[in-house]
């Protein structure tokens, strides 16, 4: 799939993922989405009416 890093649209592979959108009368309703895969200190984020994910780094004080 499409992901944005560093203002560079790049191929990342991506996974399936479904979540329960939906609960009436104990029916759950999932709808599935493509997620990217993340590497370690990575995380996603989705602008509204922007079909391209962008991956951020994290940078984590507590890793030396």
């Amino acid at each position: 799939m499409k992901v944005r890093i560093d203002g560079r649209i790049v191929e990342r592979e991506g996974c399936l993922v479904r979540d329960e959108t939906y609960r009436h009368g104990g029916v759950g309703m999932s709808i599935p989405r493509e997620e990217p895969e993340l590497e370690e200190g990575e995380r996603v984020l989705w602008a509204l009416g922007d079909p391209i994910p962008t991956i951020i780094r994290i940078h984590d004080p507590f890793q030396y």
